[in-house]
């Protein structure tokens, strides 16, 4: 109870094995800190994450039935509000795109492009 039961993958340039007390690097900490965020529409399509070590580029793939699986580019996403605000802009075209030939959702600026 109260446990986790699903965790999510988060991959780098730079594989993580930190002993107890080590704390990670911004990127990977600014990863695991945009899953507590997520609602529960983009949990439940969530196959995996990547973030370069710095933070400065951060992607999600999530499952696109029947289709391709869909790449979302956060870009820089490491405080809470850039976290937010690209979630948001996420949100805001996801019902349009599932199920459709989109492979890649960019919501690393103001101007969110499908492709």
């Amino acid at each position: 109870g109260g446990q986790p039961v699903a965790f999510v993958l988060i991959s780098g340039t730079n594989p993580l094995d930190l002993d107890e007390g080590e704390f990670a690097s911004q990127g990977y900490a600014s990863a695991t800190s945009i899953v507590t965020k997520l609602t529960p529409a983009v949990r439940s399509r969530l196959v995996s994450m990547s973030v370069t070590p710095d933070g400065s580029d951060l992607r999600f793939v999530l499952s696109n039935d029947p289709g391709e699986n869909i790449e979302v580019r956060l870009g820089v996403a490491i405080t809470d509000d850039d976290q937010i605000q690209r979630l948001v802009r996420l949100e805001r075209v996801l019902d349009d795109v599932l199920g459709t030939d989109t492979t890649v959702i960019d919501v690393s600026t103001s101007e969110t492009t499908e492709r």
